[in-house]
């Protein structure tokens, strides 16, 4: 998938112009990251960015000139990076799905089952998902993290609406290959996706489990579909 013109917000808060200063900076918010990852937000300090850092406090202040910068551009970066990394990564792995669903449409007498092509999604899911957690930890509390700061911090909340944007697209562009034609679609297909990790952390953790899982909410997401398409026709 693309990056979206949808993501054109993240990143354009002032970045250093010159090369030296550039590197820096980019040094700060990896160490502002480590320390949400280690402390939260409450360990987001400009004495425990300079120490994880290994910079003197000046610089800290010099880029950042207080507490409510520092922690907005360190949650911009994060959602720029490892977030925006999340999304590239599991629409990369849906992209293979839709493009054998594709296939399979234009091959003659052939006719792909619908259900078991959204089943290879939500199992691509579960698989990269585990993937990532294991790369990224923090990556849950992290992100919910920045969904409070951005309840209070409207550049935060700018950020975060352009991500849920772009990843609202790449759902799009599966509904529309798949032929699923209403305009909540995407919306419920996103939703579905992303309550499969919930599912996870309920169940046992053995893979046949998790699928045994995975199909029975498939199908009664599949159903809610199609008795809404009933509805509308």
């Amino acid at each position: 998938m693309k990056k979206s013109s949808s993501e054109a917000v993240l990143f354009e808060e002032a970045v250093p112009v010159r090369k030296r200063g550039q590197k820096r900076y980019l040094t700060l918010l990896a160490a502002a990251v480590n320390l949400l990852k280690k402390s939260g937000i409450r360990g987001l300090r400009h004495r425990a960015l300079a120490a994880e850092a290994g910079v003197p406090l000046s610089a800290t202040t010099y880029y950042f000139a207080g507490l409510e910068e520092l922690k907005r551009k360190t949650f911009s970066y994060y959602l720029g990076t490892v977030c925006y990394d999340y999304q590239q990564s599991l629409f990369s792995a849906f992209s293979e799905v839709v493009q054998n669903y594709q296939n399979e449409q234009k091959t003659e007498g052939c006719n792909p089952d619908l259900d078991d092509f959204m089943l290879q999604l939500a199992k691509r899911y579960i698989v990269l998902r585990a993937s990532f957690h294991e790369q990224h930890p923090e990556f849950d509390r992290v992100y919910q993290l920045l969904c409070t700061e951005a309840l209070w911090d409207s550049q935060v909340q700018a950020n975060l609406d352009a991500y849920r944007r772009a990843t609202l697209e790449g759902y799009q562009h599966i509904c529309d290959a798949f032929g699923l034609q209403h305009p909540d679609d995407a919306q419920m297909l996103m939703c579905f996706i992303d309550g499969l990790n919930c599912e996870q952390k309920t169940t046992d953790q053995s893979q046949a489990n998790q699928y045994s899982v995975i199909e029975k909410s498939l199908h009664r997401f599949l159903n809610l579909l199609r008795w809404e398409a009933q509805l509308e026709g």
